[in-house]
């Protein structure tokens, strides 16, 4: 079942794409759309850490992030690997990583390398990969080691922007939902983030297609 973490990951992220895609002057759905990633990464991390299969895991994050590629690219317009791919990525890496086998170390080093190559068009960039990986290291739900994650993410992806000045800051209150300061009580099938991913970015498509126009 889906945890507190993934459900206001889920909002936060719709809110996000709402603003962005149908009402582009509501900017406050986009400062609320910041604490989505930090939300789904952290779940990764955790989904990593308990899985009886990384194996299967990583073949589903990429199955779903090649399903979502094209809806991707036609909402925002450009070229771009979605979300998914990022966390796929970060999950090979510590597949890789944390494997015996000499010829996957030889693997870690060329993903490494590709990433570098691709890491322009990689959403979030080396920052949504480290914050995946820091919260796997670092294993901890205590407040200060995920704001020192978070903080660390921030710092990353502004020095990728050249700027310290940028909304992402807002992604820094996402500590409160990951420390379970915010907690619900659900159910809600696991794969239901995986099929939503990429079906509310049709349907926000077709809205804005033929609704919205």
């Amino acid at each position: 079942m889906l945890s507190s973490v993934n459900l206001f990951g889920l909002i936060f992220m719709l809110l996000d794409h709402i603003g962005y895609y149908l009402y582009p002057d509501l900017y406050i759905l986009r400062l609320l759309g910041r604490l989505a990633f930090p939300l789904f990464a952290y779940q990764v991390s955790l989904s990593i850490t308990y899985t009886h299969d990384l194996k299967n895991y990583i073949s589903k994050l990429y199955l779903f992030a090649v399903i979502s590629f094209i809806p991707y690219c036609l909402f925002y317009g450009h070229f771009q690997f979605n979300i998914l791919f990022t966390f796929f990525f970060s999950s090979l890496i510590i597949y890789y990583y944390s494997s015996s086998k000499w010829h996957d170390k030889y693997k870690l080093l060329l993903l490494y390398l590709f990433i570098i190559c691709i890491h322009e068009y990689l959403d979030y960039s080396f920052a949504g990969i480290v914050l995946v990986l820091l919260f796997y290291y670092l294993h901890d739900q205590s407040i200060y080691s995920v704001i020192f994650c978070l903080i660390v993410f921030y710092i990353i992806y502004s020095l990728s922007l050249s700027s310290f000045i940028n909304p992402e800051i807002f992604s820094l209150l996402s500590c409160f939902y990951i420390c379970n300061y915010f907690r619900i009580n659900f159910k809600i099938p696991k794969l239901s983030f995986y099929y939503i991913y990429p079906v509310h970015l049709v349907l926000l498509i077709l809205t804005k297609t033929y609704i919205f126009n």
